[in-house]
């Protein structure tokens, strides 16, 4: 607000609801990078996009805010988080394969602490933050992380673990599960879906409830699938080390599934669909690939779990030939090092530069293909007038390829500025708002 004082002695008060915000360079990812533009926002939105000068002229009363040696791009979005699982960062041993950690996940599981779940999840929202994510799809099995991300003012959506892999007390397994989820009330930044854990943690009479549920109701769906060979094979034979795995839980399963894979059998319950995000997917063939392109679900590539838990490399080149939409995600602080995107950014054009992934491809993961995923790509995801401004800044790269995404990818670690519907949650020297 500007209050002025005329000769006459009246009081002028002016409201600068206008944020001007430029730096040396821009990348709206919808179309390529510019300089000596600024963004011009209005309340939680972008008004304009338009050279500096003209905007200074045009908004004399404006707030205005520069960003020295910076490029201003939209917020990246973390396709799949478990942020109360933060607080086991480093108590899991390292160089497990994926059975030997998923066992050590459920026993480090059963000691923590409410306390520790709540204390995990501020810890993960600040680096996420501060190093420039705005959106995320975050699964929650103990249901404190939605109420705490609400309050840092991020957006997106947390999705309801469902596990439960016998037919006995389904019914009541489902009933509570469906009361948690509806204890949550939508935001205007955040929503609620549903996340069947996988194909093999749920029986077949509960995960047809999720499907006809959430189909009924026009929920989304967010699950683990096809993340290791052995689930296959367990799908298609009933054997191998998941069942070993489950049964040494405690539970006996009818089998088979009669399903091909984990994808063809979810398709048979009809639980692939737009609003369906399919994490890891690396163990997928041919047909699968069709049918999650007909299907039109999304992927959630997460390149540095994947590789800690050697669980494989994801075939990206093929999905984004056929059109398949992918995201990126951090998965844990139980299997990555880091809830950082841009650890996560060049992983993944480290993993698949050689198959032709270039790194605008990467950075259209992390920003509109995130946001498609989420069902919010009519708001964020690229800088555009109409969308929220949910933007970040980072430091302009200090050696110049001639790309600026390679180089953005090479050197970028956190940031100067996260911005979420015109909000600065995070700037760097002066800390959180």
């Amino acid at each position: 607000m500007l209050t002025l004082m005329p000769h006459n002695g009246s009081i002028l008060i002016i409201r600068m609801s206008k944020i001007i915000l430029f730096a040396e360079k821009l990348l709206p990812i919808s179309s390529p990078p510019v300089e000596g533009y600024a963004l011009i926002i209005e309340k939680e939105n972008i008004v304009d996009v338009e050279a500096i000068s003209s905007a200074e002229k045009r908004n004399p009363y404006a707030k205005r805010i520069k960003i020295e040696n910076a490029v201003i791009m939209p917020g990246l979005i973390n396709l799949h988080t478990h942020l109360e699982l933060s607080g086991l960062k480093g108590k899991l041993s390292e160089n497990m394969d994926f059975f030997e950690w998923i066992k050590e996940l459920v026993k480090q599981k059963m000691k923590i602490t409410k306390r520790e779940y709540w204390d995990g999840v501020h810890i993960g929202m600040k680096e996420m933050i501060s190093t420039g994510t705005t959106a995320i799809g975050e699964i929650t099995s103990e249901s404190i992380s939605p109420y705490i991300i609400n309050s840092y003012g991020v957006r997106g959506k947390v999705f309801y673990e469902v596990v439960w892999p016998s037919e006995f007390l389904a019914s009541y397994i489902w009933f509570k599960k469906k009361r948690e989820f509806k204890r949550f009330n939508d935001s205007e930044l955040l929503h609620a879906g549903i996340s069947p854990h996988s194909c093999y943690s749920l029986s077949k009479g509960l995960l047809k409830r999720v499907s006809e549920y959430t189909l009924k109701n026009e929920i989304s769906l967010s699950s683990h699938i096809s993340e290791t060979e052995e689930e296959r094979k367990f799908i298609k034979e009933g054997k191998g080390e998941i069942k070993e795995f489950m049964e040494g839980l405690g539970f006996n399963y009818p089998l088979p599934f009669s399903a091909e894979s984990p994808i063809k059998y979810f398709k048979k319950l009809g639980l692939l669909r737009k609003n369906f995000i399919a994490a890891h997917a690396i163990w997928v063939d041919n047909c699968d690939i069709e049918i999650m392109k007909e299907s039109s679900i999304s992927v959630a590539h997460c390149p540095v779990s994947n590789t800690n838990l050697k669980v494989g490399k994801a075939p990206v080149t093929s999905f984004i030939k056929e059109g398949i939409n992918v995201g990126l995600g951090t998965d844990s602080l139980a299997s990555s090092n880091s809830l950082n995107m841009w650890d996560e950014m060049r992983m993944a054009y480290k993993l698949h530069r050689e198959n032709g992934i270039t790194p605008f491809n990467i950075f259209k993961m992390a920003t509109i293909n995130g946001a498609k995923a989420l069902g919010l790509e009519e708001k964020v995801g690229t800088l555009e007038v109409g969308k929220k401004a949910d933007i970040i800044a980072v430091k302009m790269p200090e050696s110049s390829s001639g790309d600026i995404y390679s180089d953005l990818i090479r050197e970028t670690k956190g940031v100067h500025l996260t911005m979420v519907s015109g909000k600065i949650l995070y700037q760097e020297g002066t800390g959180w708002n």
